[in-house]
């Protein structure tokens, strides 16, 4: 026989488990979006930083002529 308090001790803990799962899902969820994000904007750093020392080397020639 099982004791009901066990019983719903234990339906308890599996809601838990449950909604802990779906937590855990989400941030992980999360932590994929901020990844990809910060790749975009390590790539457009990049590419601005490129764009910056060519506009500085034009200025540079510019300046020398």
């Amino acid at each position: 026989m099982t004791n009901p308090d066990l019983t719903e001790k234990l339906a308890e803990l599996e809601t838990l488990c449950a909604h802990l799962i779906q937590q855990y899902q989400a941030l992980e969820q999360e932590q994929k979006r901020w990844r990809q994000e910060r790749t975009q904007l390590l790539e457009k750093n990049r590419l601005v930083k490129g764009k910056l020392e060519a506009m500085i080397n034009r200025l540079r020639s510019l300046e020398q002529a």
